[in-house]
């Protein structure tokens, strides 16, 4: 037997050993006293019953989605999801009021990845690993309204490389996966073009005129891939860059009946024994090979003229021409071998598509005949890239400092291109051939209106 005292002499514990209870315990209660009021003893009475109700409370929300449990985390995924949601309109709003350029663009659809990841990981019921993604797209959602605002993330002012367009700030990782992710665009695009070039050779029996062409495209993409795999992704676009272009100039000549092609870019490669040395010798041989294709494409250029009797645009063109030329050799000549290589690009780009416009005559795709819609798709959006990239090449102007009837037009062809991305996307090929068409038009448009002598 054992005494059983509170404090207040409730009993005595007793081991009760009788027939009615074997095995059980009895307390002899204790004679009663008044204790009278006791506000202390009173306050614990409540504390306790209090704690009790509390306790029920939490196992209450716990199971109907409160803090604790699983709906609890959906709960919390929900709300997350919805915060992300509208950081990445934000983002996207900020990024097309500043018309920012392809890191911004490339941070949204990042953003957007991670969101899609992290809702498909929620349906499985792996909410923890959900809310991690959803964390990583917040922050980058935050961080990237926060450089958008400052400047950090490059505009059309700093549009004169394509494939440099990254944020001031931006960590290795991601710019690596933005380069890459560009090379490989571009390996399939000029993967498709080689496909149709070859498939075009067969039916038209062209093979002697173009085998050569077909040989040089073909070493350009393994030279390419090559290079990208030693992790020289620039260089092996520059390389896929060439291929793309010679392969889209033989469907064109091979549908028309063309034969320029051998005429002109037989100067166009880089032979690889050449490529091999410092970046400094890279860069001069580049400026060299691409100084004799433009040699090639401005005497192609003059004898069309005579042909042709082309008018004063055309001739003003040609001036236009000879005149960078000259100025890139001496700029190459005085050791600014960058600003050469710049103006000599602007040559080119301008005597190649007089050269064609004069060649084929206005209409430059609409008589091509792919195999399918989502190849000429493909065609279309390197087209709308292209004159995207002269943007930065030709006007010279800032962003801000342009006049407002061309920051309209470039706006508005952005604004395009965005609809042709998501009809794309969608498998809307037709429709977004259409719109690719527009938004290059409006860029044609802004590049005349600077006094550019460029075709449409």
């Amino acid at each position: 037997m054992g005494r059983f005292d509170d404090g207040q002499g409730i009993g005595t514990l007793r081991f009760s050993g009788d027939e009615a209870n074997p095995c059980g315990f009895a307390v002899d209660p204790l004679p009663r006293r008044d204790f009278g009021f006791n506000p202390l003893r009173l306050t614990q009475w409540l504390l306790l019953a209090w704690l009790f109700v509390f306790a029920g409370h939490i196992t209450e929300v716990g199971a109907d989605g409160g803090s604790n449990g699983p709906a609890a985390d959906e709960q919390n995924f929900s709300l997350r999801l919805k915060s992300v949601s509208s950081l990445t309109e934000a983002l996207n709003r900020i990024r097309k009021e500043k018309n920012a350029g392809k890191a911004a663009e490339a941070l949204s659809e990042r953003i957007q990845q991670l969101t899609m990841a992290a809702s498909e990981l929620a349906n499985k019921g792996e909410m923890v690993k959900g809310r991690a993604l959803l964390d990583q797209a917040y922050e980058m959602a935050k961080v990237g309204i926060e450089q958008l605002r400052q400047g950090d993330i490059l505009t059309h002012e700093a549009n004169k490389d394509q494939f440099k367009i990254v944020p001031d700030r931006e960590d290795n990782t991601t710019r690596s996966s933005f380069i890459e992710q560009h090379f490989e665009l571009r390996l399939k695009s000029v993967q498709t073009l080689t496909d149709a070039m070859d498939r075009i050779r067969e039916a038209k029996k062209v093979r002697e005129e173009t085998e050569q062409v077909s040989g040089q495209i073909h070493l350009l993409t393994r030279e390419a891939q090559q290079l990208a795999g030693r992790g020289e992704f620039n260089k092996g676009h520059t390389l896929l860059d060439r291929a793309y272009a010679m392969a889209k100039t033989a469907i064109e000549q091979m549908r028309r009946g063309d034969t320029l092609v051998n005429e002109v870019e037989g100067h166009f490669l880089v032979t690889k024994e050449k490529r091999d040395g410092d970046d400094s010798s890279y860069g001069e041989q580049n400026f060299e090979a691409r100084l004799k294709t433009v040699d090639a494409l401005t005497v192609a250029l003059d004898r069309i003229l005579k042909e042709k009797n082309a008018g004063k645009e055309v001739q003003d063109a040609s001036s236009q021409v000879h005149q960078y030329m000259e100025e890139a050799r001496k700029l190459v000549g005085a050791g600014a071998l960058d600003q050469g290589r710049n103006v000599l690009d602007k040559a080119y780009v301008i005597v190649k598509a007089n050269i064609v416009q004069l060649r084929h005559g206005d209409v430059l795709v609409k008589i091509l005949h792919f195999a399918s819609a989502e190849e000429e798709y493909i065609y279309e959006l390197d087209r709308n890239d292209t004159y995207r990239m002269l943007i930065g090449l030709l006007i010279e102007e800032a962003f801000d400092a342009m006049d407002p009837m061309i920051k309209k037009l470039i706006i508005q062809s952005a604004e395009l291109r965005r609809q042709a991305d998501q009809q794309g996307k969608a498998g809307h090929f037709e429709q977004a051939i259409k719109t690719l068409e527009d938004s290059t038009m409006e860029l044609i448009k802004a590049i005349r209106g600077s006094g550019v002598n460029i075709p449409g």
